[in-house]
């Protein structure tokens, strides 16, 4: 691993409002150049972008070597292809912040933002103290759950996210940001009317994954069953929904270790189903 091109003295700063902006690539040719231009042409000021390249064997390297003003770090070696390389290369490029910033956004390398994306995310921060997590929408997917931040897009105040580093390297560690942000009693949103374009198409074969990151997480198995029966009736891949399920169980058949917020989570989805209940026997 090694630290390829680093001049971020050309990147806008202003100190401790600033932004981090990370980036995690493999493989990025087609896309990671719209990328950093949309970041870099951000109305807001930005301390640092680093990119984290996972032994990319295209023209990545060739294109980043084009914006001199950001800090590439190159894994030599391309880590094993699972949910866990993801959060290895965050963590990484974490530890490679070093100048003063109060949020870090996470980005993947294929999302498009409008320039005025992080004054959007900022102001939304500012109004609330306690709002830990935000993003805006992707503008080429619908998801269940509209009010969870995505993945990419992602605004994290530094201050809450040195608390509960390092980032744990496993499936669920995305969801696993939200949940701490919850139980350390902050707040995260999806800020209405803010969004962001995905570039590259998604796939359809990560519903058993997200039964995996389930049973890590803590949520209890009747709630696995809700959220498949809900997916059914929406999506569109409707017999996929059922893998769900099975990863589920085999994660809890295999006995993987559940992550620190997993009670934190089970009570949360049981409290969330007898206030649904309640409501529904009183409206009766």
């Amino acid at each position: 691993m090694k630290e390829i091109s680093g001049a971020s003295d050309t990147v806008k700063h202003s100190g401790g409002n600033s932004y981090a902006v990370l980036i995690p690539s493999k493989n990025g040719e087609a896309t990671i150049a719209q990328t950093l231009q949309s970041i870099l042409s951000q109305t807001i000021p930005i301390g640092e972008v680093i990119v984290i390249d996972d032994a990319s064997t295209d023209a990545t390297p060739q294109i980043l070597k084009r914006f001199p003003q950001v800090i590439t770090i190159r894994f030599e070696h391309k880590l094993p292809r699972d949910f866990a390389r993801v959060p290895k290369l965050i963590n990484r490029g974490l530890k490679r912040i070093s100048k003063p910033c109060s949020y870090v956004m996470i980005s993947g390398d294929d999302s498009l933002y409008p320039s005025n994306y992080l004054q959007l995310m900022h102001e939304a921060l500012a109004k609330d103290p306690k709002l830990l997590v935000c993003s805006g929408s992707h503008t080429t997917q619908r998801t269940v759950d509209e009010t969870s931040p995505h993945g990419s897009g992602r605004v994290i105040r530094y201050s809450f996210l040195k608390r509960i580093l390092p980032l744990p390297e496993s499936i669920g560690w995305e969801s696993w940001i939200l949940f701490k942000a919850q139980q350390m009693g902050g707040r995260v949103a999806r800020i209405p009317n803010v969004s962001y374009q995905h570039l590259r198409p998604y796939g359809t074969s990560s519903v058993w994954t997200f039964g995996q990151s389930m049973h890590e997480l803590g949520y209890p198995f009747w709630f696995v069953l809700a959220r498949t029966a809900k997916n059914i009736v929406f999506e569109s891949n409707k017999l996929q929904q059922l893998t769900m399920i099975a990863g589920f169980l085999e994660f809890k058949f295999r006995r993987k270790p559940k992550l620190d917020v997993a009670d934190f989570v089970a009570r949360s989805q049981t409290y969330r189903l007898k206030k649904l209940l309640r409501k529904i026997v009183l409206k009766n």
